[in-house]
């Protein structure tokens, strides 16, 4: 217990001495540079969905497979349950 204990205290002094070399203004950059890059996969996931579905099947243009379109609707669902708890657990 007292290893985890002196390993959470290590990673906490860890964080507060990048938060005090880098500067608190930086890491605003950082962690919004964080959440605006990791609404790129679910946003990639809706886009590829409606944009390889839209077509009539008579046209050229391949569509998804159920295969596909299953994972896409996959990756959307979990990166919204993920999203939700962290909403969640913040406030």
């Amino acid at each position: 217990m007292s290893i985890v204990k002196d390993k959470e205290q290590e990673e906490k002094a860890i964080e507060f001495s990048w938060a005090r070399m880098i500067g608190p203004g930086l890491l605003v950059i950082i962690r919004t540079y964080t959440i605006i890059g990791s609404l790129f996969i679910p946003f990639l996931g809706a886009t590829l969905l409606y944009l390889n579905n839209r077509l009539p099947t008579t046209s050229g243009v391949p569509r998804n497979s159920a295969l596909n379109n299953a994972l896409l609707a996959l990756s959307l669902i979990v990166f919204g349950i993920v999203g939700v708890r962290e909403v969640l657990v913040r406030f």
